[in-house]
């Protein structure tokens, strides 16, 4: 049985003023970026990281994540569409981005980071672990605005309306799909609840919050091609 609220189509744009759009996607991604950094700023501080380097490389994660997240949506899931419509790459508030790309685009800066200041890469890596999840879990709800990020048709009450333009061919008549979005942010929220639970354990070994995160979100990304 399909609930009330099934009736109404999530929309991208949250507020339009003349020729500015704001636009969900974009609100929850800054929205999830501040609270990361929020995090990751506490966490690095318990862990002794001076803030100079908390606020340096904060700014540099940001930026490039931002960068890889863009050429990983447009380059790896979606080039036969914008190499016809290149005009649309740098819209980002157009398709959105993807984590896979700003999650290797991270890891490069904070490779190098480390390395040129001198500074554990496990220790930061692990405090980075914690957030992530969170910052993702809040940013997923983009996608529902955005009409994304969905699965096969279904009728229960948790499914979520799709417009025609939005569907796979294959699933044209269909209206109503199960919500991957909301499942992986579920996922990635209980993640971060045990992750930072782990992190206030005494003698951690370094690392095991990192690959712990690794592990269990490619299991959650495996999940989903299902």
């Amino acid at each position: 049985m399909l609930a009330f609220w099934q009736n109404f189509y999530p929309k991208p744009i949250l507020i339009s003023l003349g020729f500015i759009n704001i636009y969900w996607y974009g609100l929850l991604v800054s929205f999830a970026i501040l609270a990361g950094f929020y995090l990751f700023k506490v966490l690095a501080q318990k862990r002794g990281l001076a803030e100079e380097h908390i606020y340096n490389l904060s700014f540099y994660l940001i930026i490039f994540g931002l960068i890889g997240g863009r050429v990983g949506h447009v380059f790896f899931y979606n080039w036969s569409y914008f190499k016809l419509h290149l005009s649309e790459i740098i819209q980002v508030w157009h398709g959105g981005m993807a984590i896979l790309g700003a999650i290797l685009a991270g890891l490069v800066v904070l490779i190098v980071y480390v390395k040129k200041n001198k500074l554990s890469f496990w220790l930061v890596a692990d405090c980075l672990a914690v957030v992530l999840p969170l910052s993702q879990a809040i940013g997923r709800f983009g996608n529902y605005f955005n009409q994304e990020l969905f699965g096969h048709p279904c009728n229960y009450f948790w499914c979520i309306p799709v417009d025609y333009v939005n569907r796979p061919e294959i699933f044209s008549s269909s209206v109503y799909f199960q919500p991957l979005f909301l499942f992986e942010a579920i996922f990635s929220i209980v993640l971060f609840l045990v992750l930072l639970r782990l992190f206030k354990q005494e003698r951690l070994a370094p690392g095991l919050l990192f690959f712990s995160y690794l592990m269990v979100y490619s299991a959650i990304r495996f999940l989903w091609s299902f």
